[in-house]
């Protein structure tokens, strides 16, 4: 039976290099960290200030600009990282079901006739820093890539905020009715 000391000495030893591989090395990991990203994004945290911040703690910008053009997604899928030292890449596929330019147009993914610009599956390349023992998104600073019913709920207030009758109202009320039907909720 070993002696009370020297089981003491292991535990200490052990606890002491957890603290120091934690203290010198990544403490968070790129797949849970880009995914905390694209979550947040799809929920459409980077529309407004308050969403941003809760977003800024992921990245490693400065400063964002304001978006009020969105790319509107059923889902992704994030692929496994590739990491080198203190970078890490990791492709994102998004599902892609449309795009809102200035919040008052639409344009809506046509499977007929995709264009080169815009095509149904699209695929980022995110690149992630680490910083202070953390993985940060590090670029690139795409539009947000919001989820269709958030897509819905943001164009149907800004619907009900505009004037009636004005030409931003049809507009809205245009996208409304796309929105609804991507959702399944005429």
């Amino acid at each position: 039976m070993p002696r009370l000391p020297a089981i003491r000495f292991v535990i200490l030893a052990l606890f002491s290099m957890c603290i120091v591989s934690t203290a010198h090395g990544q403490t968070s990991n790129p797949q849970a960290d880009v995914n905390n990203f694209l979550r947040l994004d799809l929920d459409g945290a980077r529309l407004d200030s308050d969403g941003f911040k809760k977003v800024f703690p992921l990245t490693d910008w400065k400063d964002a600009p304001g978006y009020d053009s969105s790319i509107i997604v059923r889902g992704y899928k994030a692929g496994r990282p590739s990491v080198t030292g203190g970078r890490a890449a990791i492709v994102v596929t998004y599902d892609v079901v449309g795009f809102i330019g200035g919040n008052t147009a639409w344009d809506a993914y046509n499977e007929k006739a995709p264009t080169e610009t815009f095509k149904d599956q699209v695929r980022i390349r995110y690149e992630l820093i680490m910083k202070n023992g953390k993985w940060k998104v590090h670029g690139p600073n795409e539009a947000p890539h919001i989820s269709v019913d958030v897509a819905l709920k943001n164009e149907e207030s800004l619907l009900a905020e505009s004037t009636n009758g004005s030409d931003e109202q049809k507009s809205y009320k245009q996208i409304v009715d796309a929105l609804r039907k991507l959702s399944g909720k005429q």
